[in-house]
């Protein structure tokens, strides 16, 4: 698996395989938005991607819950994610533009395909850029 390396601590957690899971379906199911042109293979595509943005949120809380107080080298690379080098990256694009942006698009905008795709792309660099920081925060 890719993410078990000797280099990035926040890799070798006990969420980030969760984590990488919850990515890969948000990337999924935004390209097969991205794809699509039916309208009602959108709308349960859409249904789906609020669906795992939300339960994306929650287990990226619980992953960083987990890492709190844990192991020295673990709780360093989760403030340098938080707090550190990276948080803009990490509280700008991953969860303001990849996941807050998006659900608030989708939960209150009409059913516009515009909204949609919006949302589908920012949840794709969110996730992307999640991934990312995975493996460069040390």
């Amino acid at each position: 698996m890719l993410s078990r390396t000797w280099f990035a601590p926040l890799a070798t957690s006990s969420g980030a395989a969760l984590l990488f899971v919850t990515t890969a379906l948000l990337m999924g199911v935004a390209c097969g938005i991205l794809m699509t042109r039916e309208v009602e293979h959108t709308a349960r595509l859409r249904s789906t991607m609020l669906f795992l943005a939300g339960a994306h949120l929650c287990l990226l809380l619980l992953s960083g819950l987990s890492l709190y107080n844990g192991p020295p080298t673990l709780e360093h690379a989760l403030r340098a994610l938080v707090a550190g080098q990276s948080a803009g990256l990490f509280w700008g694009l991953v969860v303001g533009a990849g996941l807050g942006l998006p659900c608030l698009a989708l939960m209150v905008g009409r059913r516009q395909r515009a909204i949609t795709l919006l949302s589908a792309l920012c949840l794709c660099i969110g996730a992307a850029t999640l991934r990312w920081l995975f493996f460069s925060v040390a």
